[in-house]
């Protein structure tokens, strides 16, 4: 149920998830430098944050993802 929560929730709003990955990278980078594996974690972590308003600390959740 939560992937299946989670998959849908990032297809729905993946544009703008996309875009902010996108506006946080790093200066003279762009999207297509970033590995599809930390694309996915960010998508997942950012769709945590703001859609379903996670109480962790971005800080947290980030590294909680890395940390899989």
């Amino acid at each position: 149920e939560y992937l299946e929560d989670a998959i849908n929730g990032i297809n729905e709003n993946k544009e703008d998830i996309i875009k902010n990955i996108s506006d946080n990278l790093a200066k003279n980078w762009q999207l297509d430098r970033v590995s599809k594996i930390n694309i996915a974690i960010l998508k997942l972590a950012i769709y945590e944050i703001l859609y379903k308003k996670c109480f962790l600390s971005s800080y947290n959740l980030i590294n909680y993802f890395y940390s899989l």
